[in-house]
């Protein structure tokens, strides 16, 4: 579930069905909204520019590279994006610099199995494509990521800082 100044954004996934919901804070009522292409779990839900984006997708037998999104009050359905650069589940995303970023995940990786991969990558929605950003040092899925405003050194991490560097 995400949260933004009007609504409350709730996805319900499983293998057969999708179902999305809108809350609307300030009529105190549940609508739906239409469903996702696909039925899917292990997703981010983002809301970023007015836009809801779910990412990452596991269909109950593989992790894909697809996302989808869909702009409230704009779009009749939701429509697919460029396909990320590696299949995931079960990760962090963050809003930093107008880039939607995908940190760690879970991956199925076809020598060995299912696993945990250290992959970051970035989506810029202007142009609608994947980036790929430096490695993290240890391998993680399933976690949370935030941005903290005003710590000295964020720029420095970012895609937008780094190129104002150069």
């Amino acid at each position: 579930m995400i949260f933004t100044d009007t609504y409350s954004w709730r996805i319900q996934w499983s293998r057969s069905y999708a179902i999305s919901e809108v809350f609307d804070i300030k009529t105190n009522q549940w609508s739906y909204i239409p469903q996702t292409i696909s039925a899917k779990s292990g997703v981010s839900l983002v809301a970023f520019d007015n836009t809801l984006y779910v990412l990452g997708i596991f269909n109950g037998y593989v992790r894909l590279t697809s996302g989808e999104k869909y702009i409230p009050g704009v779009s009749p359905w939701w429509t697919e994006i460029s396909e990320m650069m590696t299949p995931k589940s079960n990760f962090a995303t963050a809003i930093l610099d107008d880039y939607i970023y995908v940190i760690e995940n879970f991956n199925d990786n076809f020598v060995s199995g299912s696993s945990t991969i250290n992959f970051v990558e970035y989506y810029y929605p202007e142009i609608n494509d994947w980036f790929d950003v430096s490695l993290m040092n240890l391998n993680r899925s399933a976690l949370t990521a935030c941005v903290i405003s005003g710590l000295p050194n964020s720029k420095k991490y970012s895609k937008l800082g780094r190129s104002q560097q150069e």
